[in-house]
């Protein structure tokens, strides 16, 4: 009877460790996608920044024009 209690208790061990590194590793990945996600929202804010910034150069520039053409 012993060895069948030493069986499932390695069974039940060698589970437990699977688990533990499962969610470990479930962890680590929801927080480099958090990471990952704050990275491409702020890339998203600068590129929305400087999509900006060119328009305004551009209306200044068609204003300029249009004050020569005038």
């Amino acid at each position: 009877m012993s060895v069948l209690e030493w069986q499932k208790q390695t069974r039940e061990i060698s589970r437990k460790n699977d688990e533990d590194v499962l969610a470990a590793e479930r962890t680590m990945l929801k927080r480099q996608w958090a990471l990952d996600k704050e990275k491409e929202k702020k890339l998203e804010e600068e590129r929305q920044i400087l999509n900006r910034e060119r328009n305004i150069e551009l209306m200044k520039h068609n204003q300029q024009e249009k004050g020569l053409r005038e």
